[in-house]
């Protein structure tokens, strides 16, 4: 027999996650019990919020790494020159992959602060720093805005 509790904050999401799990649970010949419940503890408050806002920590983390990395990879291609539409379609995919993943992350951190704005600011910077670069590549592919051409 194998015991579990899972904590999450309140909210209609979970509530709708934790029937399904109850439903799985007790289709499979287990049982399940579902509770609202508060601390009594402000201390225990406090750590379950860490222990969020540490997991969810580790996952922004990752993600700073990947968007300096992003950044450095914009820097050498440039350094480089390689303005070409394979080199930008290359570097949309990789930035299409940071927007995913913060997509992924946002709906997990329960209790959003500063390590939710830093990385949607990090983001916006990759799309800045993206931008730059895929005006280059147009612009050195003699591709532009106006259909006349």
């Amino acid at each position: 027999m194998t015991n579990g509790t899972w904590v999450l904050p309140h909210i209609p999401e979970h509530q709708r996650l934790f029937d399904e799990v109850a439903k799985t649970v007790r289709a499979q010949g287990g049982q399940a019990f579902l509770f609202a419940a508060e601390t009594l503890d402000p201390v225990d408050d406090a750590a379950v919020r860490t222990r969020f806002a540490d997991d969810r920590g580790r996952e922004y983390d990752e993600l700073a790494e990947h968007t300096r990395a992003f950044l450095e990879e914009l820097k050498r291609e440039t350094a480089m020159e390689k303005f070409t539409f394979a080199e930008l379609e290359e570097v949309e995919d990789d930035f299409q992959k940071l927007e995913t993943w913060l997509g992924k992350v946002r709906p997990r951190d329960f209790f959003p602060g500063e390590r939710l704005e830093r990385a949607t600011a990090d983001i916006k910077c990759c799309r800045a720093a993206l931008a730059e670069f895929a005006a280059e590549v147009y612009l050195r592919e003699g591709v532009t805005g106006d259909s006349n051409e």
